[in-house]
């Protein structure tokens, strides 16, 4: 990919995560994020139809800057993208941000439509290695994927947004031993 749409993609995706927290998702414009981040209002709208689609690129872009890399043990990935959740969610930044985007998925259908397509790529990334552990033994032949998901993934977010329980790797560990064997 050329640097130059590299940087642009860059800076307007930082400018976006910043603006989403200083304004909010209805303050947000592509005006703004245009000014803030240097990069023409023209350029942004090459890559992005609407703030709701911006604002999932920004998303995707972090995700991609921090998405941990495989090793091929099922085991070790799912840990390390456990505390992947918690590094991002505990990150001053997704501190702001991830109450902007439960709240822009409350009020903008487009925006919900969105997020709902990001989450499911999560939520699909965590379920393949769910079903490598079940295919070694490391998970009940019987459970129900999907609920173990739930079971692992939602209490770092309930500690991390509603209950602001510590979440560490010890946290993590206990979590998968018990969800898991």
């Amino acid at each position: 990919m050329d640097p130059r749409v590299v940087r642009s993609r860059s800076a307007v995706a930082d400018a976006t995560l910043d603006l989403l927290v200083e304004l909010g998702y209805s303050g947000l414009t592509i005006d703004a994020v245009s000014k803030r981040s240097g990069v023409a209002r023209t350029t942004i709208y090459r890559h992005y139809a609407s703030v709701a689609e911006m604002v999932m690129g920004a998303l995707q872009a972090e995700r991609e800057l921090t998405a941990p890399a495989p090793t091929g043990d099922a085991w070790v990935d799912l840990r390390t993208e456990m505390l992947a959740i918690v590094t991002k969610l505990t990150s001053t930044r997704w501190r702001q941000v991830l109450p902007e985007v439960v709240a822009a998925a409350s009020r903008d259908e487009e925006f919900l439509r969105f997020q709902m397509i990001f989450a499911n790529e999560r939520r699909v990334e965590v379920q393949q290695l769910l079903e490598e552990l079940r295919a070694v033994g490391r998970i009940d032949s019987e459970a129900d994927i999907d609920l173990v998901n739930d079971l692992l993934v939602s209490p770092i977010f309930y500690r991390i947004l509603m209950s602001h329980a510590e979440v560490d790797e010890a946290f993590v560990d206990t979590l998968m031993q018990r969800v898991l064997v």
